[in-house]
């Protein structure tokens, strides 16, 4: 899965991408596999860290 999102980060032209760009990359190959991402994951992709909850 790791080459598939890099394949495709760096199909993209012009500049670096951004993270947010990077996050929904990541959740399309989820997608493109059939599979669904764990919560934790979901959790990384697309929730702001400041409103996150430190345990």
């Amino acid at each position: 899965m790791r080459e598939m999102v890099l394949d495709r980060a760096n199909a993209i032209p012009g500049a670096p991408v951004d993270l947010e760009d990077l996050k929904i990359i990541v959740l399309m190959v989820f997608w493109s596999l059939g599979e669904e991402p764990d919560a934790l994951i979901l959790d990384e992709l697309f929730v702001d860290e400041e409103d996150r909850l430190i345990h």
